[in-house]
């Protein structure tokens, strides 16, 4: 029980001071890490989700998740084709989904 109050907690905050871009890059690393190729700093991992369940998962929609991913890519953070996404660095993957940052 503790443990969802704590999942809930996290998720309160990242909904309340994190922008679309970060949550999304957020989601970004938490798939990488179930994908189990968070020890490298280039890693690639295949999607299974799409825009809409991206978008539904971090409390935005479709469009602007497309937009963000856009954006991430024109950052040079992430490179994406067909469904599968490479984390070109997951250290500034990082970076970029922290708070403090403004866009």
């Amino acid at each position: 029980m503790a443990e969802r109050v704590r999942k809930h907690a996290q998720l309160v905050d990242i909904l309340s001071f994190h922008e679309v871009g970060q949550r999304l890059a957020i989601l970004l690393l938490a798939e990488a890490k179930e994908a189990d190729v968070e020890n490298k700093e280039c890693v690639s991992f295949r999607l299974a989700l799409s825009n809409h369940e991206i978008a539904t998962r971090i409390g935005s929609v479709r469009d602007v998740v497309s937009r963000a991913l856009t954006r991430l890519q024109q950052l040079g953070l992430v490179t994406v084709k067909a469904r599968s996404i490479t984390i070109v660095s997951l250290r500034a993957l990082k970076t970029y989904a922290e708070p403090h940052r403004n866009r």
